[in-house]
């Protein structure tokens, strides 16, 4: 009865390859019904023409020598059903047992169809994504030195600039604004060919003494235009008893 309900095919055999045992699993895997094929030779229905020879020359080593290598080893291999389909199998063959008549072969059988499905499209999943990672990194890397060479002009200009010493005192805000916001989004370009490492929870932190009044400045130069031109007012504050210079990543601080 644990035989016939198992979720596996269970199949028997003789010395002479007859199938004897042919469980309800057997039948739903290989189409046909017990009595079908009970007393026929296991090479006649269930075992592809091209692993027939195999099988044959299997049993005939076992026994002449006494040797079964493929003894409750787990298998991956070929068989058809009734309609002649071929399809994979997972196959363990138990210890053989001495009957009166001579040996009684069992052997578990399981079809692994759609595993093989499943796994050769997790296989095919895992190549696209990681193509796609190849692509993004690639896009992400020639992106940023696209976007670096005209930033590169921007801010040698902005410098050049800064040498005239005829220029007003607004004309000067502006330039400095223009370098600071320049100097930023070099920042955030180097921050893109980072993106690799951020993804790998591998974010470098470097502290370095940092001038926290300085860097509140700098910030209002890169966000301050945007509230204006919607009629809002940006302020900042830096407590007097704040140090002059704290040791931390103004880098990271600068982008939170």
């Amino acid at each position: 009865l644990i035989v016939d309900t198992a979720h596996d095919a269970y199949i028997g055999i003789d010395s002479e390859g007859r199938i004897g045992v042919w469980n309800a699993q057997a039948e739903a895997t290989f189409g046909w019904k017990r009595e079908e094929v009970i007393g026929k030779l296991l090479a006649e229905t269930i075992i592809p023409p091209g692993f027939r020879d195999g099988h044959n020359t299997g049993m005939r080593r076992f026994h002449e020598t006494g040797e079964a290598p493929v003894v409750n080893q787990r298998l991956e291999l070929s068989a058809l059903d009734k309609s002649g389909r071929e399809f994979p199998i997972e196959l363990t063959v138990t210890s053989p047992m001495r009957v009166e008549q001579g040996y009684f072969f069992g052997a578990f059988l399981r079809d692994i169809s759609g595993r093989l499905e499943r796994d050769a499209e997790l296989r095919r999943a895992k190549d696209a994504a990681e193509a796609a990672t190849r692509a993004k990194s690639e896009f992400l890397t020639n992106m940023s030195h696209e976007l670096r060479t005209p930033l590169n002009g921007v801010l040698g200009y902005a410098q050049l600039l800064q040498r005239d010493r005829g220029l007003s005192t607004p004309q000067r805000d502006a330039l400095e604004a223009i370098a600071k916001c320049g100097s930023q989004l070099l920042d955030l370009i180097n921050d893109v060919l980072d993106l690799a490492k951020i993804e790998a929870g591998r974010l470098d932190i470097e502290e370095t003494p940092t001038d926290l009044a300085r860097l509140a400045i700098d910030l209002k130069l890169v966000v301050g235009e945007a509230p204006e031109r919607k009629g809002l007012e940006l302020t900042t504050f830096v407590d007097p008893d704040m140090p002059r210079s704290v040791i931390l990543d103004g880098r990271r601080l600068r982008q939170v």
